[in-house]
């Protein structure tokens, strides 16, 4: 192989309840931050662990936090 390879360390699956039927930018936030909480927690990893920017965009608000994430480690650097 020419890169090693990867292992998969942990897997979630969650399904969180919505206030509303159209959930807000602060409650898919909350989802967010909750679900890399125990995607980290599982794995025994942290952030500072794992060097890799793989973006879904399957809803047009994802595309905030991609940008915003984009800028925000820009920045840090």
């Amino acid at each position: 192989m020419k890169q090693p390879p990867v292992y998969v360390l942990n897997h979630s699956q969650h399904n969180f309840r919505q206030r509303t039927t159209q959930p807000d930018l602060d409650e898919i936030e909350d989802w967010t931050d909750r679900a890399a909480r125990r995607m980290y927690e599982g794995a025994g990893l942290g952030p500072q662990d794992v060097d890799i920017f793989n973006p879904y965009d399957g809803y047009a608000t994802m595309s905030q936090f991609f940008l915003s994430f984009s800028v925000a480690r820009r920045e840090a650097r």
